[in-house]
């Protein structure tokens, strides 16, 4: 079948009554230009006219090549639409017999026509506008939300699909968009690669399409809310917001990424590393914009956005709902819901219905109260006319007072109405929840986490910064299939009850020199390490402070801990085996963190593709990306002991909760891997034993874990 070409179609749209099927484009007006031609929008493989009804504006898209199982694809899309009446689209219908062209007909889609500028069109005109980048983004985030629940990817979020109408956001172009229905067609596109993942390709189309470029458009707001001149820096507005593929492809060498790394926020700068990590993990491992996302003010604002104004509009979107969202989740609700800082204690559903019932007991007081209700209960009409001078009611002297006790009453009387506490088979994996500070000093020994604005605290005396992590469930171990399993890594349901914080880095040299009084490591400016590597000795980053301390024994490691604690105030200890994996793993089921590969470009271990490297040393702590938990080097550089016994035949019959390894044993855990070893040494599975009164590798090193802070 041949396809009408953009004139064809500019031809027989001229005369809609003869060529155009639908009763209300039959009788519309062609928008035209001064030469009184027809006005039109040529793309990739389509023409858009636009055409009004009287009524109404419509965008008429008419094809001009085949789109796999298009009609198929449309009418999946307007029915998944229709049923969720989501507030950020537009009505559109699909007609396989729309337009007639040379005496044949051929599919139109007919799409309401809305008016605004696109995305970035917007943000040019308000580039300086702080606060309207921020309602924008705010908006941002509950658009997302109401796409994810209501199971949709729009499938190509850039500037160009992105329409401002007065105060709300409208997404236009569904061409690739992913509905339910549509889960084994395969995508049609890939999105402008502006926005979208550097790796995504054609078999990627579910739900999680959006996730990457729904994180590049909110990190572009936030960044321009806090330096608005990156908008001409990066060249804002061609057919961008300020990244561009080249950022995504390589953003260790982007000037966006260092400018905004070094001027943002500590917000701003947790953002960009999301994005600089997700660009190594797969797209589906990408987790979505979650409406918890901190950014500056805006956690502020999207709690105090009206929820429920959002939820009239959209049935998928409920008020109790988002208050659940807004506290902290585990991991393992979905692989992507990757929530990692606590929050303040949300309204419950109880105090939510409380204050409702009150609003109510209010809403009807005044409705009693009013002269107008009081003439229409008694049948007397009401006045009609503002000329006589109104005077105040005596029933709003009276019953304003009344309503301001009930108020004071019912936020009295709530704080002491016990919570029904949601029934156990009804619970999802339990959320992260913190302990308050407690009014009375408590013991440093009996201290738990108080709540903390930030994820990251730092040690007192070393500096040492450590994260938290959040409770969760996650399978441990490896599957039968994994390339270069081990038979000691039978998979498991492992449950981690606590939030604790973890190092973000191996503890390095200098840290561990300004504990102990020493620097055992063979990396070092001391030891042979400086010149039994060819080129060491010329690298002139190589000092014991940045480096990860290595050649300790687990006996040194104890040493080191009990000192650190003493000196700070507060537990510190090695992790447990299933504490590492978990951290290590960071909601993700892969070999590593970012995939099922290595080739020495993503950690300091030996690659094993043709084009991978090695160091054959130890580097600078975090000279390689993240994992979506903030942990740096979790593969490769050392290896990490744990504080588990080696149980030297399997795992798999540990407790499920917080295992802490067998109760007897000579030998300890080590994980992670190293810049000593082969790929499958550095999966997030492998499991070695080692004595812990070994100090000759050179390759082992440790990592920190603590349960309390240091109250405030």
């Amino acid at each position: 079948m041949s396809w009408p070409i953009a004139p064809d179609y500019n031809d027989a749209i001229q005369n809609p009554e003869m060529n155009l099927r639908d009763p209300c484009l039959k009788r519309g007006t062609i928008a035209t230009n001064q030469l009184g031609l027809p006005v039109v929008a040529s793309g990739n493989f389509a023409s858009v006219f636009q055409v009004s009804d009287g009524l109404q504006r419509w965008a008429v898209k008419c094809f001009t090549r085949q789109i796999r199982d298009q009609q198929e694809r449309y009418k999946a899309i307007s029915d998944h639409l229709k049923a969720h009446a989501l507030p950020f689209t537009v009505e559109f219908d699909y007609q396989q017999e729309g337009i007639l062209v040379g005496g044949a007909w051929y599919p139109l889609l007919r799409m309401q026509w809305v008016d605004g500028p696109l995305l970035d069109a917007y943000v040019r005109e308000q580039v300086n506008n702080k606060q309207a980048l921020q309602q924008l983004a705010t908006k941002w985030l509950l658009l997302i939300e109401s796409l994810r629940r209501a199971g949709v990817a729009h499938g190509d979020l850039q500037s160009g699909n992105v329409k401002i109408v007065g105060d709300d956001i409208r997404l236009i172009d569904y061409d690739g968009m992913y509905v339910p229905a549509l889960k084994q067609k395969g995508s049609n596109e890939n999105g402008h690669p502006n926005f979208q993942h550097p790796r995504r390709s054609g078999k990627d189309f579910d739900q999680y399409i959006d996730n990457f470029s729904a994180w590049v458009i909110y990190t572009s707001l936030i960044a321009l809310v806090e330096y608005p001149a990156i908008w001409d820096e990066a060249k804002g507005g061609d057919d961008c917001l300020i990244f561009q593929k080249s950022d995504f492809d390589s953003p260790a060498s982007s000037p966006v990424f260092e400018k905004l790394e070094r001027v943002g926020s500590k917000d701003l700068r947790a953002l960009l590393a999301r994005i600089r990590n997700y660009t190594h993990l797969a797209p589906q491992q990408v987790p979505p914009l979650d409406i918890n996302t901190r950014a500056p003010r805006l956690a502020l604002l999207v709690r105090r956005s009206n929820i429920s104004a959002v939820s009239t509009a959209n049935n998928s979107l409920d008020t109790t709902d988002t208050h659940t969202r807004l506290s902290c989740r585990s991991i393992a609700d979905s692989n992507s819901n990757n929530c990692l800082s606590p929050r303040a204690p949300s309204v419950t559903a109880e105090d939510s219905r409380t204050t409702n019932t009150v609003k109510s007991i209010i809403k009807a007081i005044l409705k009693r109260l009013s002269p107008a209700s009081e003439s229409q209960s008694s049948g007397t009409p009401g006045p009609t006319s503002s000329s006589q001078p109104t005077k105040t009611p005596t029933y709003y002297m009276i019953g304003l007072p009344i309503i301001i006790l009930i108020l004071f009453a019912s936020i009295i009387v709530s704080s002491f109405i016990p919570k029904t506490p949601t029934p156990k088979f009804n619970q999802q994996l339990p959320p992260v929840f913190v302990t308050p500070i407690p009014k009375t000093p408590t013991p440093k020994s009996q201290q738990q986490l108080p709540p903390v604005r930030d994820q990251v605290i730092s040690s007192r005396t070393t500096g040492m910064k450590l994260t938290l992590i959040p409770a969760g469930t996650f399978t441990m171990g490896s599957p039968t299939s994994e390339v270069g399993r081990f038979g000691n890594e039978t998979q498991h349901v492992v449950k981690i009850t606590k939030p604790f914080y973890m190092g973000v880095y191996e503890v390095t040299q200098g840290e561990y020199e300004s504990v102990m009084g020493r620097n055992p490591s063979y990396f070092s400016i001391t030891r042979k390490g400086i010149v039994d590597v060819p080129g060491l000795a010329d690298v002139p980053a190589l000092t014991p402070s940045n480096y990860p301390v290595d050649s300790v024994s687990w006996d040194d490691t104890q040493a080191f801990c009990k000192r650190l604690s003493e000196q700070d105030g507060v537990r510190y200890r090695l992790p447990t085996e299933a504490e590492w994996e978990y951290a290590c793993r960071a909601g993700t089921t892969t070999p590593f963190y970012w995939g099922t590969w290595n080739n020495g470009t993503q950690s300091n271990s030996k690659g094993e593709d043709p084009d991978g490297t090695t160091l054959k040393r130890t580097t600078t702590v975090g000279s390689y990306g993240a994992n979506p938990f903030g942990l740096y080097d979790m593969h490769g550089n050392v290896m990490e002991w744990c504080s588990d016994k080696w149980d030297e035949k399997d795992y798999g019959s540990s407790p499920w909760e917080d295992p802490q390894g067998p109760a007897s044993g000579s030998v300890r855990v080590v994980r992670g891997g190293s810049w000593y070893n082969e790929n499958r040494y550095s999966r997030a599975a492998n499991r070695v034993g080692g004595k812990p009164g070994n100090r000759s590798n050179s390759d082992v090193g440790l990592r920190v874990v603590s349960e309390s802070v240091r109250t405030p």
